[in-house]
């Protein structure tokens, strides 16, 4: 369900994949720079967790290519901030009968328990102070 989670402030992502670096050429700014940026595992991570933690509404129809996209503060400890989850962009129009269940149980992603503390490194906080993810809900198409 959910697609991407940066910083909208910063798209920093270091791809861990196959790109081999000459580490006797990289300057102690380029260290720093990797050290405060997600990791796509890091990042991959922190999905999982909070697709196990997404429970659409009982008898909510889903129909097209809807997706949400919500902005969640969080703080040193990796807590969601109490009342900072919000919806900042959908395509879900307002007429929708299910919009209302649409959209809270998107917000309520944050509000599982199971998701009230996120496996975000401590140490890149800056990064992830101000989270955003996109909820797709295309997979649920009849």
């Amino acid at each position: 369900i959910m697609k991407d989670l940066r910083n909208e402030e910063s798209y920093n992502i270091v791809d861990d994949g196959n790109k081999e670096k000459n580490l006797e050429d990289q300057t102690d700014e380029n260290n720093e720079n990797q050290n405060i940026e997600i990791s796509i595992t890091e990042r991959d991570l922190v999905l999982q967790q909070l697709n196990s933690c997404f429970n659409p509404r009982a008898g909510t129809v889903i129909e097209g290519e809807e997706f949400l996209k919500i902005r969640a503060e969080i703080d040193r400890q990796a807590f969601v901030k109490t009342n900072t989850v919000q919806i900042v962009d959908t395509n879900i129009s307002e007429k929708n009968p299910y919009y209302v269940a649409i959209t809270e149980s998107a917000k309520a992603i944050f509000y599982n328990p199971q998701c009230k503390k996120l496996k975000l490194p401590l140490n890149k906080y800056e990064e992830w102070k101000n989270l955003t993810i996109n909820v797709d809900y295309s997979w649920m198409k009849n």
